[in-house]
């Protein structure tokens, strides 16, 4: 199972609703080829669910969430703004600045 900050949902959260079309969209991260791709649409029934609030933000293909199992999803503040990353299992958090 993919660990996901509260950080990172919150910013999910507020991508969403940017983009979003209607209350069953959601985030998804699956695999294309040999990339992640992070995008919207609806989550599966074999889906792992990240909730924040009263909404799922965050749909991940069960073979992704397999794939990446130990794994953190986080934020990292950047001069562009919030950005996710993906931190390896063990993986040090980023330092504050």
């Amino acid at each position: 199972m993919l660990n996901v900050t509260e950080s990172a949902a919150a910013t999910l959260s507020e991508a969403l609703k940017e983009v979003s079309q209607g209350d069953a969209d959601v985030m998804r991260l699956s695999r294309t080829n040999d990339n992640l791709t992070l995008e919207v649409g609806t989550g599966q029934e074999s889906d792992q669910l990240v909730e924040y609030g009263e909404r799922t933000v965050l749909a991940i293909e069960s073979t992704v969430s397999e794939e990446l199992d130990g794994s953190t999803l986080d934020t990292l503040e950047s001069p562009e703004g919030m950005q996710l990353i993906l931190k390896e299992p063990g993986e040090s958090p980023q330092p504050e600045s």
